[in-house]
């Protein structure tokens, strides 16, 4: 039995350049700030936070736009505004944190699994909040230090203020 087998086609296909889009360093800020759960009282300050951070998203695409030292300098005044109101938002978790050892305290004295999943809440609470803040605050640290050339990071960014 004879079979018509022919050579596979080959064609080479060639794919046209394109850029890959520039990744804002921004975005996973506001993206940290509403993945989880954030304590009762903390919740004003992460709209406000979000609310800013839009603000800096706008006026870094402005200034990507204009490279002026306008732009630049209200920029590096917002940046140090977000960079105040992380801290802020770390020292209200802390407060939050210290009202709520008295019911931790009594809830440990009691033996009930309803008091153990409220403690267990409370702890998964607190900690995804200091690791969102903490993660924040690294956020901005590199995108100070990578997209605005501040090799000190918020530390020099702070330095700055005048």
């Amino acid at each position: 039995m004879h079979t018509n087998i022919q050579p596979p086609i080959t064609q080479h296909y060639t794919v046209p350049h394109r850029t890959p889009p520039t990744m804002c360093q921004l975005c996973p800020i506001s993206t940290l700030a509403s993945s989880a759960r954030w304590p009762k009282p903390l919740e004003p300050s992460i709209s406000d936070l979000n609310f800013l951070i839009t603000c800096v998203h706008d006026q870094h695409e402005a200034w990507k736009k204009s490279e002026n030292a306008d732009t630049r300098d209200a920029l590096l005044s917002l940046l140090r505004t977000l960079s105040g109101a992380l801290t802020s938002l770390g020292h209200e978790r802390s407060a939050w944190w210290k009202s709520k050892m008295p019911l931790i305290k009594q809830l440990k004295a009691e033996v009930s699994s309803q008091s153990e999943r409220k403690l267990t809440e409370s702890h998964k609470i607190n900690n995804s909040a200091v690791d969102r803040i903490e993660g924040m605050e690294a956020k901005v640290g590199g995108f100070v230090r990578w997209s605005l050339g501040l090799e000190g990071g918020v530390e020099e960014l702070l330095e700055g203020k005048e």
